[in-house]
């Protein structure tokens, strides 16, 4: 970056001004995918960003499968450059990066990306103190596939699956300040994994972790909102997605969620939701949700929404309110549905003893139930 000492930018290929980060980035990445060509007319390649602040005011865009984008973790800092942000590449949603519009950016399988921090807002100078307006927040990660076109098997080699699956990684990503903080939309990119990702400060109606697609797997990442309106921590859909070892907390606007999960066969194992207007809403059938725990000390709605969850287990979960926190309801069950009415199995302990405790602790068709009668 401008900023990198002099040893750093004798070693490097380019050297960033600092006015137009993303220009130059981008040309780096033409550059890495010219010099390394894999099987049939798939290209793979990467670049590695030193510690620095680079300033983008147009995304940095993936070209090819199996493209890396490397960080040194939390001193590599891509923020948006104040003034306008000019969207390019794939989709609707600007970001600080995503897919390049071209038919071999569709195919982008096993794309890489790690060790970066994302500033989303529109700051003068990195560390200023001012807050950012919604409207001035773009996307940290967005990818997107709408299309089998073009698809390549990973790294040009067969795989032992549909060649529409795209197996992208995303490990140790912070993003603050941002509208969505990682999101991947597409029936054709499935089978993502996410780990050890920070996503803090979402603008109302914006998602930390946004995934419409099946078959992925988020391990230990954090979603910290900013009392915003209709913002979810974890807003999942698609089949047979594994949430473990993660955190939603200040999701506790009007309408929204710590964790919106709205799939069939969702896995969800010690999970926390702290301090959100809802802490987990499942819906669809055959969720497992084990060791997952709420508590609160705001004025929350519902700790766990199972309403819609039927055929599912869900065991171990914890309920907690602190001093000043209340929910007027503490899990919600699967109500009587005429012929297709479900079950559910489920073991809870409920505290309520803090703050103004919980007006209805299990709750189904609106009356609370003992547990003989759930």
């Amino acid at each position: 970056s401008a900023i990198s000492t002099s040893k750093v930018k004798a070693r490097a290929d380019v050297v960033c001004d600092g006015t137009n980060d993303a220009a130059q980035i981008n040309a780096a990445i033409t550059a890495a995918t010219n010099q390394i060509v894999g099987a049939g007319a798939t290209k793979y390649g990467g670049i590695i960003l030193a510690d620095g602040v680079y300033r983008l005011n147009t995304p940095i865009l993936i070209p090819c499968a199996g493209f890396s984008i490397r960080g040194q973790g939390m001193g590599t800092i891509l923020m948006r450059a104040q003034g306008t942000f000019t969207d390019a590449g794939q989709g609707s949603v600007p970001a600080l990066i995503k897919m390049n519009d071209t038919p071999t950016a569709q195919a982008a399988s096993s794309v890489n990306i790690s060790d970066l921090y994302l500033l989303g807002a529109n700051f003068a100078n990195y560390g200023a103190s001012a807050s950012a307006s919604s409207s001035s927040r773009v996307t940290g990660i967005y990818l997107e596939v709408t299309t089998a076109t073009n698809v390549k098997a990973t790294y040009g080699h067969p795989v032992a699956a549909a060649d529409a699956d795209r197996f992208s990684r995303i490990r140790n990503v912070t993003v603050e300040n941002c509208s969505h903080g990682i999101y991947i939309s597409g029936s054709y990119a499935r089978h993502n994994f996410i780990e050890g990702c920070v996503v803090h400060t979402v603008a109302d109606g914006c998602h930390g972790f946004y995934m419409d697609t099946s078959d992925n797997e988020i391990l230990n990442c954090t979603a910290a909102g900013d009392a915003g309106d209709g913002s979810y921590g974890f807003n999942i859909s698609g089949g047979s997605n594994i949430l473990t070892h993660c955190k939603a907390f200040y999701y506790d606007g009007s309408g929204s969620r710590g964790y919106s999960i709205t799939s069939s066969r969702a896995s969800i194992t010690a999970c926390e939701a702290q301090d959100s207007t809802v802490g987990f809403y499942v819906t669809g059938t055959n969720a497992s949700l084990v060791q997952c725990r709420t508590d609160t000390q705001e004025t929350s709605t519902t700790a766990f929404d199972l309403s819609s969850a039927d055929y599912s287990n869900c065991t171990g979960l914890i309920i907690a309110v602190r001093s000043g926190g209340s929910y007027a309801t503490g899990i919600l069950l699967p109500g009587d549905q005429g012929s297709t009415a479900g079950w559910m199995y489920l073991t809870a302990m409920i505290d309520g003893s803090g703050g103004s405790g919980i007006t209805k602790p299990v709750s189904k068709n609106g009356t609370n139930v003992t547990a003989s009668s759930a």
